[in-house]
């Protein structure tokens, strides 16, 4: 693909075990702004997948406001149950960058979110660095650019 085309990342994708805590936690927390749901008819038939998520939401968009999106699915029934696995190829990690790490781990903490590490610095890429999980255990890595920071 030419370059030129690339315009950045659409959205990155999330299959929640409980929609309303991710929805907290992204929303609420972290400050991502609801864009839409999609709901599942009320007349779906008893025999489909999704009959239990009639009239609910099956898939959420909230909007970074870089314009970016994160795209949350609610659980279906053959999901039930099934724990993130850190060792899966595939999803790793998503990071956010926020402009004061500090400020932003401080207002995280006092809502509860579980850190797994400390802010630290360094790295190959000279930045502030932190790590969170969502409500099902995703890695996330909130991250504040330096002005040494390569990705600038």
């Amino acid at each position: 693909m030419d370059h030129s085309l690339l315009m950045g990342i659409s959205h990155t994708a999330f299959n929640c075990a409980d929609i309303e805590k991710s929805l907290h936690f992204y929303r609420d927390l972290l400050g991502f702004k609801f864009k839409f749901d999609t709901r599942i008819p009320e007349d779906v038939p008893e025999g489909s997948r999704f009959y239990c998520l009639r009239g609910r939401a099956s898939l959420t968009y909230l909007q970074g406001p870089d314009g970016s999106y994160l795209e949350l699915f609610t659980e279906t029934p053959e999901r039930a149950g099934k724990d993130p696995d850190d060792n899966r190829v595939g999803y790793a990690h998503m990071s956010i960058r926020v402009s004061d790490i500090r400020a932003a781990a401080e207002q995280l903490k006092a809502e509860g979110v579980h850190f797994d590490s400390e802010i630290s610095f360094g790295g190959p890429d000279n930045t502030y660095k932190v790590w969170i999980r969502d409500p099902d255990g995703n890695r996330i890595e909130l991250m504040e650019y330096t002005p040494e920071s390569l990705q600038l």
